[in-house]
């Protein structure tokens, strides 16, 4: 089965809550085993970027973590970032993570500045991920990590029953499960994800490996300016 791509950027307040308590939902056996990655790679006083950031979920949970780290979270959608920043204040982290406003392909962000750049469920939205890739491996530092998890789709008559029972689990309303079964139905096959990667010199040597049934996981150190 071909994409389904999905919008990009959310812009309805409605769509943005029903997608911010859908990751609240999740955080235990999704977002969490994803952070811990995330904090044993990172060094002390690191620097890591969020890109696809959503409601602000994960530089909140790594800042709240880790007080040594600096955390920039960047999202497409400004009603999203409502919703992080707010979270970020509740949390008392304001002065300790920034959020940008921004298309994953063109990122405000300066070359070479980030230990870590992270993504999480986010590159499914991408029309062509290359360009988003190379905008991430571009701000990363060398030497630096790459870590990127997203859904990988499954063929088309596994998607509903799948989105369903995962759907059940998470205690997901039948909106959320919808939006879930939208997202696998958008995401990438392990083959296309590996296809896009290969496209860019700075990922030839990346790790793309399964996890589980429904992701897959990039990981690639950047190599040193030659």
């Amino acid at each position: 089965m071909s994409r389904v791509c999905e919008a990009e950027g959310m812009v309805e307040a409605e769509e943005v809550e029903q997608y911010a308590s859908l990751v609240r939902k999740r955080e235990r056996f999704m977002d969490r085993p994803f952070v811990n990655g995330i904090l044993r790679q990172c060094p002390p006083n690191g620097s890591v970027a969020d890109i696809g950031t959503g409601p602000g979920q994960m530089p909140i949970m790594l800042a709240s973590a880790r007080p040594d780290l600096t955390v920039h979270g960047v999202d497409l959608s400004a009603k999203m970032l409502e919703v992080a920043r707010r979270s970020a204040a509740e949390a008392g982290l304001a002065k300790r993570v920034a959020f940008h406003e921004a298309d994953a392909k063109a990122l405000p962000l300066n070359d070479n500045t980030f230990d870590m750049v992270v993504s999480h469920v986010m590159l499914h939205h991408a029309e062509d991920p290359t360009f988003a890739l190379a905008e991430m491996m571009r701000i990363l530092k060398p030497g630096g990590r790459l870590l990127l998890k997203d859904i990988c789709r499954t063929p088309d008559w596994t998607i509903t029953p799948t989105a369903r029972l995962l759907g059940a689990l998470a205690g997901y309303t039948p909106e959320e499960t919808r939006l879930y079964e939208d997202s696998i139905r958008s995401a990438f096959s392990i083959k296309e994800i590996r296809e896009h990667a290969r496209r860019l010199p700075s990922l030839r040597s990346a790790r793309i490996r399964r996890s589980a049934l429904l992701f897959y996981i990039i990981e690639c150190v950047k190599s040193p300016a030659p």
